[in-house]
């Protein structure tokens, strides 16, 4: 089938085998994952593990298995974490007509569904299926398929029915229901634009803390690092360690990845000389998942670890001042804090923070951006002073330098306010001269206790404390009535339990409220 199909359609085909090449086969997997050109990959059975074929909308099976879950396999290479849902994956079966084939088809596609529904919780009986299959052919080798299949049938249907009940009964507890809604306000605040904003933040994280990268393309999510674009002044600025590079190329995953990538570039481009020290990756989910191929930079890799901990752990970032045109005159402070349950109280008590789990929903979980405006902006809403926030954070300062001025900036380049031409002066002594270090430090301490007070008022508003307290009392009960009904020796002391959730609830209602961030804020009305 490969060398027909290649013969007619050339480049449009490649193929995966176990009797090619292994890095040759690795390659076409690759051109198939990446190259716009190349439609249909020819596959034995080795295509059916591990690979990640989301792209595909078809799967031909040239031949049936006797096997169920060899074709779940097959298809399971296209209907994978990432692909689009509007897309279905569709089976095409070859099978010959009047056959054992046939009536094999017929239960998998009517009987099982497994061709359009996953099989996901009847995998209990999928081997016992196949066993009978077998005997029953061996038993009758005529009729002996056809008599089984309505058995089988009416087995897989009770056994969905009964899978689709424990599965209902499991996402029906009501006791989590206040996790589920909390976890619906988190999607809906990140699921938006989610990948583009994500890599875009790790990208100018990287650039801060010196890592130099090479975009593949103005609009790809795909990047470049090497140790020659390492900027060695900006590392040391932001205190950020890098990876050891050696290490990191001569990991098998990495050296594979690397040798697929310049294979197919130097088909691609001929007498080209490639960087063997560089390699494609993305910090983008869906192109990462989509082909095996392009390096996933991810939680354990050790150029997103880097960035990240040097984002936790540096004082980068965390505060700032900046001046931003807007439709509206403001300026002041804008802190940003975040909640949590006090541990400290269940550790001091030799209590384990697991029992926490089911109660940290009941505090909030938003983060309180906090505006306090000088005296004479008092009359301008909290709420536009936020949102004006939230769209200049979301643009980003790189490239933006028309519209957003860091007052902070050393250089004597002009934003668009052009403080050095017109004071002949850096942006962050120009700041300095307007506010002495004593006025501004009676600024900073008084606006950051209002703004705490604020931020602990809102928390409190936006947690349900009383839904925990009903919740321990509730838990307090069931455990009352089984002590009365097995005794007293079946559970430990009553009054232990009580002092435990007494300290979990006084974890709720005395939380840690941490100051994430400080910004000073100038909104320059742009008429």
């Amino acid at each position: 089938y490969y060398t027909l199909l290649n013969e007619m359609y050339g480049g449009e085909v490649t193929g995966f085998s176990n009797e090619m090449d292994v890095l040759k086969a690795e390659m076409n997997i690759y051109r198939f994952q990446s190259d716009s050109e190349c439609k249909v990959l020819v596959c034995d059975k080795s295509g059916g593990e591990g690979r990640n074929l989301q792209i595909a909308d078809y799967v031909v099976h040239i031949d049936l298995p006797w096997n169920i879950n060899t074709i779940e396999q097959r298809i399971g290479r296209l209907d994978r974490l990432g692909r689009d849902i509007e897309t279905p994956v569709t089976s095409v079966v070859v099978h010959s007509n009047n056959s054992y084939e046939e009536q094999l088809f017929k239960f998998w596609n009517e009987g099982l569904n497994v061709f359009n529904q996953s099989l996901s919780g009847l995998e209990i009986i999928m081997n016992d299926i196949n066993q009978k299959i077998i005997e029953s052919i061996k038993t009758d080798f005529e009729f002996g398929l056809y008599r089984l299949i309505p058995e089988l049938i009416k087995e897989a249907e009770e056994m969905r029915e009964t899978v689709y009940r424990e599965q209902i009964f499991d996402t029906t507890a009501l006791r989590f229901r206040p996790l589920y809604i909390e976890l619906e306000k988190l999607l809906a605040n990140y699921q938006f634009n989610e990948n583009q904003l994500f890599t875009e933040t790790m990208m100018s994280w990287a650039s801060l803390a010196g890592f130099g990268q090479i975009r593949q393309g103005k609009e790809s999510s795909l990047f470049s690092f090497d140790e020659n674009s390492f900027s060695l002044k900006s590392a040391q600025n932001s205190f950020l360690i890098p990876p050891d590079w050696e290490n990191y190329l001569s990991k098998k995953q990495n050296e594979t990845v690397i040798k697929v990538q310049r294979g197919v570039e130097s088909d691609n481009e001929k007498n080209i000389t490639h960087n063997n020290r560089m390699i494609k990756g993305t910090f983008d989910r869906d192109t990462g998942i989509k082909n095996d191929y392009i390096h996933f930079y991810a939680p354990g890799d050790e150029i997103f670890d880097c960035i990240v901990d040097n984002a936790l752990y540096s004082y980068r970032g965390m505060c700032t001042a900046f001046a931003a045109e807007s439709f509206v005159e403001w300026k002041g402070f804008i802190y940003t804090y975040s909640i949590e349950p006090n541990e400290r109280l269940l550790l001091d008590e030799g209590i384990s923070l697991y029992n926490l789990g089911m109660f940290r929903q009941y505090l909030a979980t938003s983060i309180q951006v906090v505006p306090v405006p000088f005296s004479v902006y008092k009359e301008v809403d909290d709420k536009i002073v936020i949102s004006e926030h939230k769209r200049i954070t979301q643009m980003g300062y790189f490239n933006r330098s028309d519209t957003i001025d860091h007052l902070g900036r050393r250089g004597k380049e002009d934003g668009f306010l052009r403080i050095p031409t017109r004071s002949r002066s850096s942006n962050i002594e120009w700041f300095k001269s307007q506010y002495s270090e004593e006025r501004w430090e009676n600024l900073v301490d008084k606006s950051h206790s209002l703004s705490y007070k604020k931020a602990k008022k809102n928390f409190v508003k936006e947690s349900n404390l009383a839904g925990a307290k009903e919740m321990i009392e509730q838990l307090i009960s069931t455990k009352e009535s089984r002590m009365n009904f097995f005794g007293e020796d079946y559970y430990e002391s009553i009054d232990e339990t009580k002092r435990q959730y007494e300290i979990i609830y006084e974890s709720l209602i005395k939380p840690i409220i941490r100051l994430e961030s400080a910004s000073f804020v100038w909104l320059v009305n742009n008429e």
